[in-house]
């Protein structure tokens, strides 16, 4: 470098002229090339592709099932959407639109059925839904509405659905047999009144 361009003079300036060699020119291109691949892998790679987004669902299903059966309800509130809601027609009695109204539910269940568990057999999932085929095991040891602790042991498979929103679930609908739940505990059929005269 010339004294000229330390003091604020280019080559240029100074009448001098520079043609790049191919080299050069190669050089620059490959260097175009790479700054653009690097920006698409950069761009692409903080995109969430359609394959990952149901995965995603899946296991924000998995991790709530995981937290219902350890009893982790402060785990369970944070898989929750604000605005969560869930719609059962075997528990037309029970309203959930809340998650601490979810919580105070499974709390509910906890004090009936202690060794609750859940286990997915089959889980379906897309951008924004989620299914599951699962079976529920618990010893009734506490009441369930009026039915006092049965002390016996239920198996009872179950369909759920659960909508994603913003990576939380926001909302839940579940249905089983009450039939086949209240004669695995002996509540069904109901004992016959005495006909004696």
């Amino acid at each position: 470098m010339s004294w000229g361009a330390c003091s604020g003079q280019t080559e240029a300036h100074q009448g001098i002229s520079h043609k790049p060699s191919k080299g050069e020119i190669m050089y620059a291109r490959w260097i175009q090339v790479l700054t653009v691949l690097a920006v698409i892998v950069w761009f692409t790679g903080c995109m969430e592709s359609p394959e990952m987004v149901p995965e995603a669902n899946r296991e924000l299903v998995r991790e709530f099932t995981d937290a219902t059966n350890a009893h982790d309800y402060e785990m369970v509130k944070s898989l929750l959407a604000p605005t969560f809601t869930r719609h059962c027609q075997a528990t037309p009695e029970v309203a959930v639109s809340t998650p601490d109204a979810m919580v105070a539910y499974l709390k509910m269940n906890e004090a009936t059925f202690p060794d609750e568990h859940i286990a997915i057999a089959h889980m379906v999932a897309n951008d924004s839904l989620v299914s599951i085929w699962a079976t529920y095991t618990g010893t009734q040891e506490g009441p369930m509405g009026p039915l006092p602790a049965s002390h016996k042991r239920m198996t009872l498979d179950f369909a759920s659905f659960f909508c994603v929103d913003s990576g939380r679930i926001a909302e839940m609908w579940v249905i089983w047999d009450n039939v086949t739940a209240l004669k695995q505990l002996g509540y069904f059929p109901p004992p016959m009144p005495d006909s004696t005269w």
